[in-house]
C-alpha cells in the first residue's frame, strides 16, 4: 500500500511537471506574438497538448494498479517528447520564416533551405504515432539541436 501511494504520488508530480509544459509553451507563444512571430504552428502543439496530454495525464491519476500507472506514465512521457520535439522544431520554422526574405535577399538562401532540410529530417523523426526506441529521442534532438545552431550562424550572417 506504502509503494502504491508513493507511485500514486509520482504519478501526479509527473502530472504537474507535464502540465507546467504546456503553461511554459503558451508563455513562449505569447512573447513570440508580441514581437510579430506567426505562432500557428506552435498553438497547434499546444492545441494536441491539451487534446492528448491532459487525457494521458488523467489515466496516470485514475490507473488502479501500479502496473497500469507505470504503463500510463511511460505512455505520457514518450508524448511529452514528441509534442516538446514538435514545438522545438514549430519555434524554429517561425523564426526562420520571419528571417528568411532578408536572408535570401543577402544572398544567404543556400542557408535557409539547408536550415528547412534539418528541420524537415528533425520532423520525420519526430511522429507522434510511435514510441522512441533507444538513441532515437537523442538523435532528434540533436538534429533539433543542430538546426538551432545554423539558425543562430544564420542570424550573425545577417547582424553584419
Amino acid at each position: 500500500n506504502c509503494t502504491n501511494d508513493a507511485a500514486k504520488n509520482w504519478g501526479e508530480a509527473r502530472a504537474g511537471y507535464l502540465n507546467a509544459w504546456i503553461d511554459r509553451w503558451t508563455n513562449i507563444i505569447s512573447k513570440m506574438k508580441e514581437k510579430g512571430y506567426n505562432t500557428a504552428e506552435m498553438e497547434a502543439v499546444v492545441s494536441d497538448a491539451q487534446s492528448k496530454l491532459i487525457p494521458a495525464l488523467e489515466a496516470i491519476k485514475n490507473a488502479a494498479t501500479p502496473g497500469l500507472r507505470k504503463t500510463a506514465m511511460e505512455n505520457a512521457r514518450h508524448l511529452h517528447l514528441h509534442l516538446w520535439a514538435r514545438f522545438e522544431i514549430a519555434r524554429l520554422n517561425s523564426y526562420l520564416k520571419s528571417i528568411e526574405a532578408n536572408a535570401t535577399a543577402a544572398g544567404y538562401g543556400s542557408d535557409v533551405d539547408a536550415i528547412k532540410a534539418k528541420l524537415a529530417e528533425a520532423s520525420k523523426l519526430a511522429p507522434s504515432v510511435k514510441r522512441y526506441g533507444p538513441g532515437e529521442f537523442e538523435t532528434t534532438w540533436k538534429v533539433i539541436k543542430d538546426a538551432t545552431q545554423m539558425l543562430r550562424e544564420l542570424n550573425k550572417k545577417l547582424k553584419k
